[in-house]
């Protein structure tokens, strides 16, 4: 996601006063909401020399104004007295340095069902001071900023992220800066937030609480006037991500950070080889991520592994967590559909991505791994851990890394074919639940079709079916309304407030056409600037309709009438799947007795 988007109607006059209230924001007093927030660019690329990484910041420079927390360990050290303490997820004298017990606590994050709403399994995230949390609702990128940032901040271990080419924009321990000073977007930390670490509460009901972060949130309202991000499952009403990062940290200097990096950052600063680098695929440890680039302009999307194990014959299971826009609590997916993800072309293959023109391994996607601050000739630089060095991916060896969505496919475990049936239908099912909460979000109806395509070639193979005959028996007419379009022209794309009562009433619609005889129903889109006889149901039916609107970056918002993606589902037909011929095999029913 790039742009955030308003909470409020009066777009235009509270973006002229963010600029106001931004370029004065060394008021220590002031902190205001920002609801305007477009994303920064990434930072020009170094080239071949993205392996080590750059000097930046001085590590003797004055920023007691802005400084989020002191530095007082190294991501190296293993036998320092704070190292030698238990942890987490870690004993005493564990022998691990800090980065290795990151990928630890990642590991050790509980896996639960997500709050009433959800369908999934999510994760609960634990503290340094015994507190367990149930998973926010984020974005992607927002994701995983969180997790990383927030282990660096509760150990006082020196972090920072760049973003934006005019000027470049340091996120970090030492607050929010570029090279000349503070940023003028941002408040300095520590005049206006403070840090209650040193003092913990002894019962965690005292916990200190700041009333900025908790009236903050990173996504405006949806249909029904509520904020995107509220949590009414673990806060009071009308809370959301500020509140969360509240109860998170006791340090508000950290807390505020991390809402400033999730509001400017997102998946196209992940890919930025200025604060991770590319991983080979036998590297995989919990903590790494798996980025998606779908086009160099395009959205992105970000995985978070959690699991990995060894099995028999040298391969690896492994599972990944992700965010979603809207913001959802975190998803924990299966072994099969992370072996899926990391053996996509978005995660960086040799296919044409959705441009037409960029290959995938030259705009940025696959495994990545944090970078680690270390002070360097009296410079901060983002640089690897030692050990890394021989698994680095150089951002130009574009033949590597088209290699490892392959490599990834006969890496990680694969399941028996009919398990993987079984499988694969429970992942359509999921993206079919995803559009009934968000009937507009093309990403879900393009990666659905990515699973029936595999489920087409496992049909295929294993018992000599016919795409049609799968279609026959697993598509629904929900496919059909929701048929595929083309992301990079089609606007619908980028309306993410899209909600279930349309849904409810979209298929009500489509289900009336039905009634007489089978009907192809048209497909949800955009035709003229509007959504044809979807919409003109809801409003002869009194049933509430949201109105388009850009929720993201959209190159493609002046062009009204959306585009089609080839799919040979639907050429077929709705109507034409009870005339499809039975199979031959049925991998349900017993097998025919030998005759006697």
């Amino acid at each position: 996601m790039l742009l955030r988007p308003s909470a409020m109607p009066s777009a235009l006059l509270r973006a002229s006063l963010f600029l106001v209230l931004g370029l004065g924001a060394c008021a220590a007093e002031e902190d205001p909401q920002l609801d305007d927030v477009v994303e920064l660019e990434n930072t020009p690329q170094p080239g071949k020399e993205d392996g080590v990484g750059r000097a930046t910041l001085s590590v003797s420079g004055n920023y007691a104004s802005t400084t989020a927390w002191t530095v007082v360990n190294q991501w190296e050290d293993r036998n320092t007295p704070a190292a030698k303490k238990a942890g987490l997820a870690w004993g005493a004298n564990s022998g691990l340095n800090w980065d290795e017990k990151y990928a630890k606590w990642v590991a050790s994050l509980e896996t639960v069902p997500g709050d009433e709403t959800s369908f999934r399994e999510t994760i609960r995230i634990t503290t340094p001071w015994g507190k367990s949390l149930p998973s926010p609702k984020l974005d992607c990128a927002d994701a995983t900023i969180m997790l990383r940032v927030s282990f660096a901040a509760w150990y006082q271990l020196p972090f920072f992220m760049v973003a934006g080419g005019n000027p470049t924009v340091y996120f970090g321990h030492f607050g929010v800066r570029t090279q000349a000073g503070p940023w003028a977007n941002a408040v300095k930390l520590a005049e206006v937030y403070k840090d209650f670490s040193n003092a913990p509460p002894s019962d965690l009901a005292a916990w200190p609480k700041d009333a900025r972060l908790r009236n903050m949130h990173l996504h405006g309202k949806n249909f029904f006037g509520k904020y995107q991000d509220e949590l009414p499952f673990y806060l009071p009403a009308g809370e959301g991500t500020g509140a969360y990062l509240d109860e998170m940290h006791l340090n508000k200097r950290a807390a505020r950070l991390i809402f400033y990096m999730q509001q400017y950052m997102g998946s196209l600063n992940m890919v930025d080889t200025n604060n991770t680098f590319n991983l080979t695929p036998e590297a995989l440890r919990e903590g790494d991520t798996l980025m998606y680039r779908r086009s160099p302009t395009g959205s992105g999307h970000t995985m978070v592994v959690i699991r990995v194990r060894s099995l028999d014959g040298g391969k690896l299971e492994a599972q990944d967590v992700f965010g979603n826009e809207p913001p959802a609590q975190l998803y924990v997916e299966t072994p099969s559909a992370t072996r899926d993800n990391f053996s996509s072309n978005e995660g960086g293959g040799p296919a044409l991505s959705q441009d037409g023109k960029s290959l995938y391994s030259h705009i940025g996607g696959g495994l990545k791994r944090w970078r680690v601050a270390k002070a360097v000739g009296g410079k901060w630089m983002n640089t690897w851990m030692g050990a890394d060095e021989a698994s680095w991916i150089d951002s130009t060896d574009y033949d590597a890394i088209a290699a490892r969505p392959l490599a990834f496919a006969g890496l990680l475990g694969e399941l028996p074919p009919l398990l993987r049936r079984d499988e694969l239908i429970k992942q359509i099912e999921e993206k079919r639940a995803h559009l009934r909460d968000n009937p507009a979000s093309c990403s879900a109806r393009e990666r659905r079709e990515q699973l029936f395509d595999k489920l087409y070639a496992l049909m295929r193979f294993n018992w000599d079916w016919t795409d049609k005959q799968v279609d026959a028996k697993y598509r629904t007419l929900e496919d059909y309304v929701y048929a595929p379009l083309v992301y990079t022209k089609s606007r619908t794309c980028c309306w993410n407030s899209s909600n279930r009562t349309m849904h409810e009433s979209i298929m009500a619609y489509a289900d009336s056409l039905q009634e007489n005889a089978c009907t192809l129903p048209p497909v949800f889109m955009q035709d003229s600037g509007t959504f044809g006889a979807y919409e003109k149901y809801a409003r002869d039916h009194g049933k509430p309709w949201g109105t388009w609107r850009a929720d993201e970056e959209c190159a493609q918002a002046s062009s009204l009438t959306d585009v089609t993606a080839d799919a040979d589902y639907v050429s077929t037909g709705w109507c034409s799947l009870p005339d499809a011929p039975k199979p031959d095999t049925d991998p349900d029913q017993p097998a025919a007795p030998e005759p006697m």
